[in-house]
């Protein structure tokens, strides 16, 4: 299996099935929990991200067309980190070179904000 990064044009290919795969997810099923108003907004939200994903050039496919991964990172400006990164790394790094699921702050909250959350 090749991974590689998603050819322009192709993100619609992309955000569908991410939406796919989101569709029985918890979460999914929480936010959206009419299954024809998740079937139409999935693919607009995963698009959205898809799209975020493609400005810093981190959507992974394989070679089948079966798996996609978007990744989006910033880089404490609020605008994407650098296109640089070889596509084949299991994770991108993070800012401070620790794997994302280890980041310092909570997922979803802006760095020059502090989380209340309880």
């Amino acid at each position: 299996m090749e991974i590689t990064r998603l050819d322009q044009g192709r993100e619609g290919d992309a955000a569908s099935l991410l939406a796919r795969a989101m569709d029985l997810d918890p979460v999914s099923v929480w936010l959206f929990p009419d299954p024809e108003g998740r079937a139409r907004a999935l693919p607009l939200v995963t698009r959205s991200f898809v799209d975020r994903a493609m400005a810093t050039d981190r959507v992974l496919v394989d070679s089948s067309g079966d798996a996609v991964s978007a990744w989006i990172r910033e880089d404490g400006t609020g605008h994407g980190a650098p296109r640089d990164e070889d596509p084949r790394r299991s994770s991108p790094p993070t800012r401070s070179g620790s794997p994302p699921w280890t980041s310092s702050r909570p997922h979803g909250t802006r760095p020059d904000r502090t989380c209340t959350c309880r």
